[in-house]
């Protein structure tokens, strides 16, 4: 029995390799790492501390999950996040499946479809003819415009 336990201590010693999840550190800066811990905050009100746990369970998985999802949640700010996050909860609420249970993946998809600008879906002021249009009202057209696209 004592050489069987040695041969497999040899052979997961020799197997076992960790890899590194980035070749590089990630370095973020102030506000980078101000959005990304308010989304990991607002993760962890919406699922709860079993929950959140449950999906790193020690500070080395938190550690490591915040920064494989850091730069795409970097991406927005905090009015955004909190768009995206009162929409994933509102899922969660109704009992919408694949809601009930957290995953950060899908929660950063969540952000960056809550924050898609569509335009087609925008309000379109179409000028035919524009020798009936003085230069104040195109100008007023065009701001109508850009205002209903950024709505």
């Amino acid at each position: 029995m004592d050489n069987l336990d040695k041969i497999v201590t040899n052979v997961l010693s020799t197997a076992l390799i960790t890899p590194e999840t980035t070749p590089e550190l990630q370095i973020f800066d102030e506000q980078e790492r101000d959005v990304i811990g308010y989304f990991f905050a607002r993760l962890l009100t919406i699922y709860g501390a079993a929950e959140f746990k449950r999906i790193m369970p020690d500070d080395q998985s938190e550690k490591l999950t915040k920064r494989e999802f850091g730069k795409a949640i970097s991406k927005y700010n905090r009015p955004e996040i909190n768009k995206a996050m009162d929409w994933v909860k509102s899922q969660k609420d109704k009992f919408e499946q694949g809601w009930e249970f957290l995953s950060v993946g899908k929660c950063v998809g969540a952000i960056r479809e809550a924050n898609r600008h569509q335009a087609l879906h925008q309000k379109f002021i179409a000028i035919e003819d524009s020798s009936v249009v003085t230069k104040k009202e195109g100008a007023d057209l065009m701001a109508d415009m850009r205002k209903g696209l950024f709505e």
